[in-house]
């Protein structure tokens, strides 16, 4: 079966069937290839001739060009969602909403976000940051994901999150209110260019947060750098310094995103930027494991990308979302090429499922951890499993700190799985090699 529990997509949208569908979508992306709206998906027949007409247009000339054939084709009703990439000024984009029947002043307050001199913000980075306190923005939000939701979708994840929160909360509070009744679950990207609110800073507690200090935590420990030992051992037990004592159910960790470099090309690009390290081919599979040993052992949510359980490759190109080439698409030929460490992902996750993350207690390779800032190791013990981590570019001896008996369970040196028949006795001391993890299972006395 799959490993993974939930697939997550970016929307879709489809245009009719047949021309008397009164339902359309029109998609124009950006020159960057970003869609420039969101838009909703198709409905089922029976309710197309009920449903709104979203059209997505690169520029108010192309609004005003269109119109006609828009309103020919149109259903009950019209709601037309103006995008653009930061090249109009807002007094230009009010003219041409005024040519649409929507006079400047309404134009200017219903959709997007200004400064006091009339400049649009873009803390988005993309522009046209939409205005949350918009109520016909907030219906459309709600309409969308109800639809979606209408679909069988079950989880919403927002992008750039932060910026739904510029009216003080209110349309994130709806959307709570919301998803509480769909019984969906919410995801949120708490930050953007003008805000960081991870953790207490977002005030939902029913939302999983996406958690970039996982991810820079992770990547600097593995990588070899410096004084990361702290930052991991809060990270591996739920963030409690960013959510509190239920961070296992509000954390979302992840090492990789839709947009950065896969994890195999953390093994093959050098960059601090994106704590990244050219390995070399003889360590690349083992850092490849490191990676995925400590995400799925950790407490919260564990989520990577496709295709990094079998060493998915963009070439090192960090952020190809405008590429629909080679560099972008997943190469499933790799799945055979990559089948250990595969293999091992499986392996992992099986491990996590029959042992949940609780009840950390850290340790060093003695009996107390070393934090300072040159250590690059450290152990706990979280239910039945003894996990030692020795990210030294040396062997460490590690002494077990918790009365077994154990059972090796998983080694990311050689082999996937290296198990131990029960009546074995397993040694106090374990030497691991440099830059490996080890994974005990406490068995049946």
């Amino acid at each position: 079966g799959d490993p993974a529990g939930v697939a997550e997509v970016r929307p879709l949208a489809a245009t009719p069937a047949a021309p008397d569908v009164s339902f359309v979508t029109a998609c124009i992306t950006s020159s960057d290839g970003y869609p420039l709206a969101a838009v909703l998906p198709e409905p089922t027949a029976e309710a197309a001739a009920q449903q709104q007409l979203i059209v997505l247009v690169d520029s108010p000339e192309d609004a005003t060009r269109q119109w006609p054939a828009i309103r020919a084709r149109g259903g009950d009703w019209i709601r037309l969602v103006l995008a653009h990439s930061e090249r109009p000024e807002l007094r230009q984009k009010t003219e041409h909403f005024g040519r649409l029947g929507l006079t400047p002043d309404t134009a200017a307050a219903l959709t997007w976000l200004a400064h006091a001199d009339g400049r649009l913000t873009n803390d988005s980075g993309c522009g046209n940051d939409l205005n949350p306190a918009d109520p016909w923005m907030r219906d459309l939000v709600i309409e969308g994901l109800d639809r979606y939701a209408d679909l069988g979708v079950d989880g919403f994840r927002f992008d750039l999150a932060s910026l739904l929160t510029r009216d003080g909360g209110g349309l994130v509070s709806r959307i709570t209110e919301w998803g509480a009744g769909r019984g969906v679950s919410l995801v949120a990207e708490a930050w953007d260019l003008g805000a960081y609110q991870l953790g207490h800073g977002w005030p939902w507690p029913t939302w999983l947060q996406w958690n970039d200090r996982f991810r820079d935590s992770v990547r600097g420990l593995v990588r070899g750098e410096n004084g990361w030992v702290r930052a991991v051992r809060l990270r591996v037990q739920g963030s409690p310094d960013l959510f509190g004592p239920d961070g296992a159910e509000r954390s979302l960790n992840f090492v990789t995103a839709h947009d950065g470099l896969t994890l195999h090309d953390l093994t093959v690009v050098t960059s601090d930027h994106h704590h990244a390290w050219d390995c070399g081919p003889e360590l690349r599979l083992q850092q490849l494991k490191n990676y995925f040993a400590i995400l799925l052992l950790a407490a919260g949510t564990p989520m990577w990308v496709m295709g990094d359980e079998f060493g998915r490759t963009q070439g090192g190109h960090d952020n190809p979302y405008n590429l629909d080439s080679e560099v972008s698409w997943v190469d499933w030929s790799r799945a055979d090429e990559w089948g250990e460490l595969n293999e091992f992902v499986r392996t992992v996750v099986a491990l996590r499922r029959a042992h949940p993350p609780v009840r950390f207690r850290f340790f060093g390779v003695g009996p107390t951890i070393d934090e300072g800032y040159l250590s690059h190791s450290l152990a706990w013990c979280s239910g039945d499993l003894y996990v030692m981590v020795n990210m030294w570019w040396e062997p460490l001896t590690f002494e077990v700190q918790e009365p077994g008996p154990w059972e090796l369970a998983v080694s990311t040196v050689g082999e996937h799985t290296m198990v131990v028949p029960a009546h074995a006795a397993l040694p106090r001391t374990f030497t691991l090699a440099p830059r490996s993890i080890v994974v005990l299972q406490r068995t049946a006395s």
